[in-house]
């Protein structure tokens, strides 16, 4: 590792040159990877409801930003076409991974090791290819530790407008980054005191603020739903993914599996304890902070998966400078992690066989399972009534799925009061029944009586989300909608 002084810190490593021929290998794997699984998924639950949401293009939405329903309008069509941009998002994540690597100061080794850690993550693996947030906002929070690596190695406040854009574009997909932002200043003001880049700050605050407005001029027109989604999350963390307690563990597994998890570990004591690293010292307080909060606030176990690739870059240039001529230890520090990630995919390409249980216990895989099944049974019982009949679902992804689905099957929009969906309109005449799909009809104040179910499996899908759904038909609510709705809106 090359040192020089810098006016931030009095040793900061030198950048080396890009390693491009071995970078372009492991991105092109990955992509092929990735389009492969693009094209034998089934539609996740996120991806239906942001088909619906395309149709209802807006500046903001009450769960998230403006992006990805955009890009499912440009994508509409085969879910090949649709997730086109989460492939390219992340093989970005596996150029930028490389870049942190580069800015610590590491060579070809320690860049490529970094990219392969970052492509074998089985979070990479499972959602990488789905048009999802996530997706996104991962090489989002990349792009930004790339910069301010670079600012704390050259000093340059330039580079904070980059840093205030990317935060901007960021809000458009997930406010999340605003939690790394608070975090990264706090830990900022702890540990520079007299040296706050006051200046940088104001840039990234005033150019975040611009991109986050259209988002948060929306929210604030609507009551902010978003702020209540927070304890919902935490309430769904706790029934899906074992609670608090499991965040941490869950997030070292599914965003690093074996070698991947002892390395980013790794990484993040170099950032707090290595010498050689002392002016990205706070990056990694900024981890502990971020993870942190997200343990704290009972957050979902990806929130943190963009601290991964600054963990594995900072951990793969430090053991590029203290192997020596051990080259064994780096094929082992890597092979390993790319082992497990190849177990991953190999679990992944043969989930739809004798393998399906291997997958089946994951939040993702769960989520894509038998939307067609679902829709079928509710176009059989709706097929037996009027026409005229309303489709009310208690979940956003089922009227996602219904409306996705059931377009060939004959069945109407469907509408649901949850989440953003309720924002996509209510149903229109007061005087049609209802066919509500859900477990309990009461909030409806209405009678109601239990018609079919859709098909029950075991340890596949949902219970009572896709799989075993009652289904009910219900007489015309005596309230109004424009009374009701608003009463049935929730998250």
């Amino acid at each position: 590792m090359v040192i020089i002084r810098s006016p931030l810190e009095p040793r900061v490593a030198v950048a080396r040159p890009f390693a491009w021929p071995a970078i372009s290998v492991v991105a092109l794997c990955t992509a092929l990877a990735l389009l492969v699984e693009a094209g034998r998924q089934s539609l996740h639950g996120d991806e239906l409801y942001f088909l619906s949401a395309a149709e209802h293009l807006s500046w903001g939405y009450a769960d998230q930003g403006a992006l990805v329903p955009f890009l499912a309008w440009l994508g509409d069509g085969s879910p090949l076409t649709l997730r086109v941009p989460a492939v390219l998002a992340t093989v970005a994540g596996v150029l930028l991974t490389a870049l942190l690597a580069r800015e610590f100061g590491g060579g070809r080794w320690a860049q490529t090791a970094a990219a392969a850690a970052y492509a074998a993550s089985p979070r990479v693996l499972d959602t990488g290819s789905l048009l999802l947030t996530q997706t996104f906002d991962i090489p989002l929070w990349i792009a930004t530790t790339v910069l301010l690596v670079r600012w704390a190695r050259t000093g340059s406040d330039r580079l904070w407008w980059g840093m205030g854009l990317l935060a901007g574009v960021a809000f458009t997909v997930k406010p999340l980054i605003a939690v790394f932002w608070v975090c990264c200043a706090a830990v900022l003001l702890a540990t520079r005191r007299r040296r706050v880049p006051w200046t940088g700050l104001g840039k990234l605050a005033a150019l975040a603020v611009a991109g986050a407005s259209p988002y948060l001029i929306w929210q604030g027109f609507h009551g902010f739903p978003q702020l209540t989604l927070v304890p919902v999350v935490a309430q769904e963390t706790g029934e899906f993914a074992g609670g608090k307690v499991a965040v941490l563990p869950l997030t070292l597994a599914s965003n690093g599996a074996l070698a991947g998890a002892a390395l980013a570990v790794y990484g993040c004591w170099t950032l707090l304890r290595d010498s050689r690293f002392a002016p990205y010292r706070f990056l990694g307080w900024t981890c502990v902070a971020v993870a942190a909060v997200m343990l704290v606030a009972g957050g979902r176990y990806y929130y943190c998966a963009g601290l991964f690739p600054v963990c594995w870059a900072a951990a793969t240039a430090r053991i590029s400078t203290t192997v020596g001529s051990h080259w064994w230890r780096r094929i082992a520090s890597v092979g390993v992690s790319a082992f497990s990630g190849a177990v991953v995919l190999v679990i992944s390409l043969l989930a739809g066989g004798p393998f399906s249980w291997a997958t089946g216990a994951t939040l993702e895989s769960r989520s894509e399972q038998d939307w067609s099944t679902f829709t079928d049974a509710v176009a059989t019982a709706y097929n037996r009534l009027p026409a005229t009949t309303t489709i009310i679902t208690d979940h956003y992804w089922q009227a996602s799925a219904l409306n996705w689905y059931g377009a060939g099957l004959g069945l109407p929009p469907a509408h649901s009061p949850h989440r953003g969906f309720s924002y996509f309109g209510q149903p229109s005449d007061p005087g049609r029944a209802v066919l509500f799909v859900g477990t309990d009809p009461t909030e409806l104040r209405t009678p109601c009586v239990r018609m079919a179910a859709t098909p029950s499996a075991a340890d596949h899908g949902f219970a009572g989300l896709n799989q075993g759904v009652p289904i009910w038909l219900c007489n015309a609510p005596r309230q109004s909608w424009e009374t009701l709705w608003p009463q049935l809106r929730h998250s």
